[in-house]
């Protein structure tokens, strides 16, 4: 074999052995990190990197996606926890009898707003007093 021919054969060699060792080093993340973190899914998590483009050369890139990904889903499940606590913590009273104080706590008769000209007549009106 020539010289050219067997810089080509090691060429190759190199590159299917950092393929091979790319590969493993993936693979070992993943690993590492369902450990850790039960609720990992891998398939999310490479298309959150796709999706947003994120450089992925080693796994320093991956760490850095992970801790991304990790603030996003947080932030994900406490806006949901939120808006439960929010929405069972939220009354709507408009249009329920006996929802709103009334004349006992604005001591204006509805009957004085409704012919009221303006708001600022029914303010006016309430303070002169």
């Amino acid at each position: 074999a020539s010289i050219g021919s067997k810089q080509a054969l090691g060429t190759i060699d190199s590159q299917n052995q950092t393929k091979v060792d790319a590969e493993k080093a993936v693979d070992d993340f993943v690993a590492e990190v369902k450990t850790v973190d039960t609720e990992f899914d891998d398939k999310a998590f490479f298309k959150y990197a796709s999706d947003h483009k994120f450089p992925l050369n080693n796994v320093g890139d991956l760490r850095a996606v992970y801790s991304s990904y990790i603030t996003l889903r947080r932030a994900t499940k406490d806006a949901a926890t939120d808006a439960i606590k929010n929405k069972e913590g939220r009354q709507n009273p408009s249009g329920k009898p006996g929802s709103g104080t009334g004349d006992a706590g604005t001591k204006m008769p509805f009957t004085k707003i409704s012919k009221a000209g303006s708001a600022q007549d029914i303010i006016h009106d309430h303070f002169k007093k």
